[in-house]
């Protein structure tokens, strides 16, 4: 059902395609340590190598991107700052409590 209509190439290095392939496998992981938890076991040796094939799985696929700037204003621009961040070191140099004092003193 998760995959039902979802494009999915056979692209190896497709994110989408890579993500509906590990989907078993950690389920089956979870399926394994729950009953270990639940029984108060320690996973077979099995149990322990589909374990560690979806932790590997995991690792490799749940990461979270990072990037140098944000968008295009700051890409080649070292004098560019994001407004909100503009703001906020207003309020702060301001000293305002909080967001409504620091806007009825920049309307003053």
């Amino acid at each position: 059902m998760f995959a039902e209509n979802v494009y999915t190439p056979a692209d190896p290095d497709n994110r989408v395609s890579e993500l509906l392939r590990a989907m078993p496998i950690c389920l089956q992981a979870d399926a394994a340590l729950t009953a270990c938890k639940k029984e108060k076991r320690q996973p077979t040796a099995d149990e322990a190598k589909l374990i560690a094939q979806a932790d590997t799985l995991r690792d490799a696929l749940v990461q979270v991107d990072v990037h140098q700037t944000l968008g295009p204003l700051e890409d080649g621009n070292a004098d560019y700052e994001r407004p909100a961040i503009v703001s906020t070191t207003q309020r702060q140099q301001k000293g305002a409590a909080n967001f409504q004092a620091a806007v009825g003193s920049a309307a003053a």
